[in-house]
C-alpha cells in the first residue's frame, strides 16, 4: 500500500504480480457490533461519541479474537474521505471467520518472464498489474503478500481472509494462497482511502491508519526495505 503502512496485512505485490482469487464485488456493508477490542488507530466518533485517540508506529496492529468490531476503527463520512467512528473497521459486520479457498493462485508459470519466478510472493501486483502494465489484461486493485512476521521470512500460507472498507463504506473479501499472496480484481473499483485487516480462526489483526493506495508490497509500503515491516499475522 502507499500509505500509511498496513498490516494486515503480513490487509495482501519490485515487479511483480499477485493473482490470488477473491471476491469481485464490493458489497454495501453498515455499522455494525462492536467486537474484540485492539485496533491501534482511533479517535473521536463520527457520531459524537467521545474516544481517546492512540496511535501506534509500524505496520500493523492486532486485535485478538475472530469477531468482527474492534474499538477506534475508522468509517467513510458522508463527502467520501474517511473519518474516526469508534467501532467501525474492516471486519464490521462480516460475521465470523469462515474458512476461505482463493480462486486463483498466485504462483503461475505466466510470472516466469515478467519476474525471472514462477512465485510473486513479496512483489508489488500493481508494477505489472496496471493501464500499460506487463500484465495489463488482468488489472489489480489491491494486492500484497502475507506473512508470519514483520521481516518476511515466511508467508502465511493459504486461508487468511483480507478484508477492505472503502471510503464509500463497501466491503470485499479476498483469501491468500499457498504463498501467502492476496488480491482483488480491479473490477470492485474501491474508492481510496481503505481500512484494511486480515484474520484467521484466532487473529485478527487491523491496519494502523488508512491504505491509500492498493500495491500493499510497494516501496515506502510493506516492502520490507527502509525499515517497512512486511504485512503479517500474528
Amino acid at each position: 500500500m502507499n500509505r500509511p503502512a498496513l498490516l494486515f496485512l503480513s490487509l495482501i505485490t519490485a515487479a511483480a504480480c499477485a493473482s490470488s482469487g477473491g471476491s469481485d464485488l464490493l458489497s454495501s456493508s453498515g455499522g455494525g457490533s462492536s467486537g474484540a477490542s485492539g485496533s491501534s488507530s482511533g479517535g473521536s466518533s463520527s457520531s459524537g461519541a467521545s474516544g481517546s485517540s492512540s496511535g501506534a508506529s509500524g505496520s500493523s496492529s492486532g486485535a485478538s479474537g475472530s469477531s468482527s468490531g474492534a474499538s477506534g476503527g475508522l468509517d467513510a463520512g458522508k463527502d467520501g474521505t474517511v473519518v474516526a467512528d469508534a467501532g467501525i473497521n474492516a471486519f464490521t459486520g462480516a460475521g465470523a471467520f469462515a474458512a476461505c479457498t482463493p480462486t486463483k493462485s498466485s504462483i503461475t508459470n505466466k510470472h516466469n518472464g515478467p519476474i525471472g519466478s514462477s512465485n510473486p510472493a513479496g512483489r508489488n501486483c500493481l508494477d505489472c498489474h496496471k493501464v500499460g502494465g506487463s500484465a495489463g489484461a488482468y488489472l489489480i486493485a489491491f494486492g500484497g503478500t502475507i506473512y508470519t512476521n514483520g521481516a518476511g521470512t515466511t508467508p502465511v500460507g493459504a486461508g487468511i481472509e483480507v478484508r477492505l472498507r472503502d471510503s464509500a463504506g463497501r466491503t470485499s473479501s479476498s483469501c491468500t494462497d499457498s504463498a501467502g499472496t492476496f488480491h482483488e480484481q480491479e473490477a470492485i473499483a474501491p474508492k481510496f482511502p481503505l481500512q484494511t485487516g486480515a484474520r484467521n480462526a484466532a487473529t485478527t489483526v487491523l491496519m494502523v491508519g488508512n491504505a491509500t493506495g492498493g500495491g500493499c508490497n510497494a516501496n515506502g509500503c510493506h516492502s520490507g526495505v527502509g525499515g517497512t515491516m512486511r504485512i503479517h499475522l500474528p
